[in-house]
């Protein structure tokens, strides 16, 4: 009980110290988040994709046109003949095809949101079915959708695309990437969609025929074809562009690198400086103390005993900042979660509870080591001054 008396008897410098540790956890707590986070949401994202290659229409193939609309959820449609699908079926080595639909709803008056739909093939499909499956397995009808895990439905779980009504069965699991912020529904209802569209004098496509388009082909290669000559024979078919689905995420994971290196670097910089302020806080803290030491070692208390307590006292006010720093974190990391998220531009998994709990507990016990250690020297210091000159300069 005595280091808690001895902390409560000196506010001010306590509460300098706890907040100092409050930082020292803060940072180590978000920028793991932080980071862990992203590297999920890069994982998912490729969990998504679920491909080899995926071949589009050439006018889309250019990297910037590709990514907005597949990767970073841009709402917009792109079409190339149906024709492709046996096209590419027919090539030495591919194991699976599946085609799907884009298909971008307005934000005006006939549709609920402006959002990306997606349609795919529920015989074929391989990279969106296990996902889905998470959250709804039956047979999706006719105007049946399911949303990502950030779409709103309105009122009597229903969505409206051209001025069209349609269910919404589930709500996905969150990915962490744009797919959190769409709609994906069957082929036979996107291509209803479409029509839909056309009605309202909404041209997509040339020859008014949702069966003879599709927007995308993903592709999945056998076990030991060769991906560049799969995907070259793709390319001499007209009007298609096949493109490696690791290399579409090059660009993504580039971009976390940077991000992961300047959130590291942050809190390497918060730490030393927090550390050194630390200590010289501790200093004065102690040195501020040195008759009251002397006066414990004139009663028989050994400099071992001292620098024990000096310690202790250290852990205490780490061990304080770092739980209440710790749980801030926590708060403001949830309760900002869509702006971080907007804010990195990237796709972005908050950890589970488990996970966000593991860390909590280490950057707890990580601030108060290095509070700790930041406080031995003081400790060291005091252990080692001669009781009678701190009590002559005292007197």
């Amino acid at each position: 009980m005595l280091p808690l008396r001895n902390i409560v008897k000196a506010p001010a410098s306590t509460a300098v110290l706890v907040v100092l540790s409050m930082l020292i956890c803060m940072s180590m707590f978000a920028g793991s988040v932080l980071v862990l986070g992203m590297n999920r949401g890069l994982k998912s994202l490729g969990e998504r994709l679920g491909a080899d290659i995926i071949a589009v229409p050439e006018d889309l193939a250019e990297k910037e046109g590709l990514e907005s609309i597949i990767l970073d959820g841009t709402p917009g449609y792109f079409y190339m003949d149906s024709e492709v699908l046996e096209k590419i079926r027919k090539i030495d080595g591919v194991e699976a095809v599946s085609e799907q639909y884009f298909l971008a709803s307005l934000s005006e008056g006939c549709c609920s949101a402006a959002v990306q739909l997606i349609g795919f093939n529920e015989k074929t499909d391989f990279t969106v079915t296990p996902w889905v499956s998470e959250s709804y397995s039956d047979k999706l009808d006719k105007f049946d959708v399911l949303v990502g895990a950030n779409v709103v439905p309105e009122s009597g779980n229903k969505l409206r695309f051209y001025d069209q009504q349609c269910n919404v069965c589930a709500k996905l699991a969150p990915t962490g990437t744009e797919f959190d912020n769409a709609v994906f529904a069957s082929a036979e209802t996107i291509k209803a969609l479409m029509k839909c569209a056309e009605n309202k004098g909404i041209s997509l496509i040339a020859d008014g025929d949702p069966d003879s388009v599709v927007s995308s082909v993903y592709i999945r290669v056998a076990k030991n074809a060769d991906i560049e000559n799969i995907r070259f024979a793709i390319n001499k078919i007209e009007g298609v562009k096949a493109v490696k689905a690791k290399s579409m995420l090059t660009g993504v994971a580039e971009s976390m690198n940077v991000v992961s290196a300047m959130v590291k670097a942050v809190v390497i910089a918060i730490w030393i400086f927090c550390m050194v302020v630390i200590a010289i806080g501790f200093a004065l803290f102690v040195n501020g103390r040195k008759k009251e030491f002397a006066v414990l070692r004139v009663m028989g208390m050994s400099r071992m005993k001292i620098a024990k307590l000096v310690m202790c006292e250290a852990l205490c006010i780490n061990l304080f900042g770092g739980v209440l720093g710790a749980l801030i974190s926590v708060i403001l990391l949830y309760s900002f979660k869509y702006l971080i998220v907007n804010g990195i531009g990237l796709p972005y998994f908050m950890p589970g509870f488990p996970v966000m709990l593991m860390i909590m507990i280490l950057s707890v016990l990580v601030s108060a080591v290095l509070g700790g250690v930041t406080a031995f020297y003081s400790a060291y210091k005091i252990a080692r001054v001669d009781t009678g000159i701190i009590l002559r300069e005292a007197g």
